[in-house]
């Protein structure tokens, strides 16, 4: 799938070295419809960006939609998980999303391994 459209890219599904990514899976949450979600992240102060990512299950293609709420290039220091997972927004996004493993934080360090939490 590939969309011309700049405002819809595809989700990666991990991310590069050095990147660190909030998200909504937004097929994923169970308390409010993919709209409610984007006007209470924009009402936390973030500015959501549209994703999706293709997957195959069981013969049929699915399709995943997401919301890119912060994205960020930096080296890892070992306040960065900390950093984010305290952040008030964070933390009232997490309490609002059922479930709240649907609120991404995720990270990849220079070494390679991936880190996320929910």
């Amino acid at each position: 799938m590939n969309f011309n459209n700049p405002h819809f890219q595809e989700m990666p599904i991990r991310p590069e070295p050095g990147e660190i990514m909030l998200y909504l899976d937004l097929h994923r949450i169970e308390n409010m419809t993919p709209i409610a979600a984007l006007k209470l992240s924009e009402r936390l102060g973030f500015t959501p960006q549209l994703r999706y990512r293709t997957w195959q299950q069981e013969g049929q293609i699915q399709v995943g939609l997401y919301a890119l709420l912060h994205y960020e290039k930096r080296e890892f220091d070992s306040s960065l998980e900390a950093e984010y997972l305290t952040d008030p927004q964070f933390e009232e996004l997490s309490a609002q999303i059922v479930p709240d493993t649907a609120v991404h934080f995720a990270y990849r360090l220079a070494g390679g391994r991936i880190a996320a939490s929910a």
